[in-house]
């Protein structure tokens, strides 16, 4: 974009998640299908975040919406996540074989993204994202992050960052907005995913620094704001959680035995200033 953004963010990215993948819908607006998963209808999830829920989400920074992704979807993206983990190995010596696996490979890379671009034009999320952003929706696109297994101690609780350090657009209080989303992972007792550390009101501190050279375990902010405690979520595949651009947060180490992947994206309106 011109202002050396991307760079960072990337380097943030294959630091932090080790792969995953990612949509081409960078700076499209984009509108709710007519057909496919999550439409509208009086027996599903909201249209639109409560009264009470627009004033959490003012005090805090975030708010949790649950069961607003469509399972059938999340189920899609698995799938498409093990045709690309089982695929064709190429290691073989034979040309054919290591073309087929190549195609196949792509293939699956594919029909990744275009799962991808559904989960960011679910017409049950867009209802709540032109909420926060308005009418003409920016897609800043969306990722499928995995987060791998560890057992290495970490000070950094979770990588904490403010995703409108990395995004080229005015972090302003109604125009952008992160949507974060477990597609399946680590499970503690009763089957809750606890993934997401936020700390709540954070947002109304400026953009910090961070340090994008350190190590793995290293803090991204090395200086959160005092007196701030911070609260891990416990979220179920379907939920979805809403964060403000200035909102401290940071994915929680993988303690499990399992790849845990996460599916984020962000917004903002069409009419919000690039910086």
């Amino acid at each position: 974009m011109g202002d050396g953004r991307e760079a960072p963010l990337r380097t943030f990215l294959d630091s932090t998640f080790k792969g995953g993948a990612n949509t081409n819908d960078w700076m499209n607006i984009i509108h709710a299908p007519t057909s496919g998963f999550g439409l509208r209808s009086a027996s599903g999830p909201a249209r639109r975040p409560s009264g009470d829920q627009r004033v959490f989400y003012r005090e805090n920074g975030f708010l949790l919406a649950r069961g607003l992704m469509p399972l059938s979807l999340l189920d899609q993206l698995r799938h498409r996540l093990r045709d690309l983990s089982h695929g064709v190995e190429e290691d073989t010596n034979d040309l054919e074989t290591k073309i087929a696996a190549r195609e196949e490979a792509e293939a699956s890379a594919r029909a990744l993204k275009d799962a991808l671009s559904q989960f960011i034009r679910v017409p049950t999320l867009l209802d709540w994202v032109e909420d926060f952003c308005g009418k003409d929706v920016l897609s800043l696109g969306a990722m499928l992050v995995r987060v791998l297994p560890t057992e290495e101690p970490t000070t950094s609780e979770g990588r904490l960052h403010q995703n409108g350090y990395f995004i080229p657009m005015e972090a302003d209080d109604g125009r952008v907005v992160s949507v974060w989303s477990p597609l399946e992972g680590t499970t503690s007792a009763g089957g809750v995913v606890e993934a997401l550390t936020v700390l709540p009101g954070s947002h109304r501190s400026p953009l910090l620094q961070h340090d994008l050279n350190g190590g793995e375990q290293s803090a991204l902010i090395s200086s959160p704001p005092k007196g701030v405690k911070s609260l891990a979520l416990a979220v179920e595949p379907g939920d979805v959680i809403f964060l403000h651009p200035r909102l401290i947060h940071g994915s929680q180490p993988n303690r499990s035995s399992r790849v845990r992947t996460e599916l984020v994206a962000h917004y903002a309106s069409a009419r919000t200033p690039f910086v």
